[in-house]
């Protein structure tokens, strides 16, 4: 299964999500995405400055990365 990498910018109702309930809730939220794509999330690291978070994420197909890229924010 291809590996991806992708740097996750957070939208308003992302960032209020981490605000409320955590980091954990988040990754959570990415790794259930993930694997209603067939996939799994082997990392979710939060940074400081450009991207919010970096995924490492086993998919399937181009496609499940694609779906994943528009939803993950």
């Amino acid at each position: 299964m291809p590996k991806f990498l992708f740097h996750v910018n957070f939208s308003a109702k992302g960032n209020r999500g981490v605000l409320d309930a955590g980091g954990t809730a988040r990754v959570h939220a990415i790794e259930e995405l993930v694997t209603s794509l067939g996939g799994s999330l082997e990392c979710l690291y939060f940074v400081l400055g450009g991207a919010e978070s970096f995924a490492v994420c086993d998919l399937p197909a181009n496609e499940a990365a694609t779906a994943f890229a528009l939803n993950a924010g």
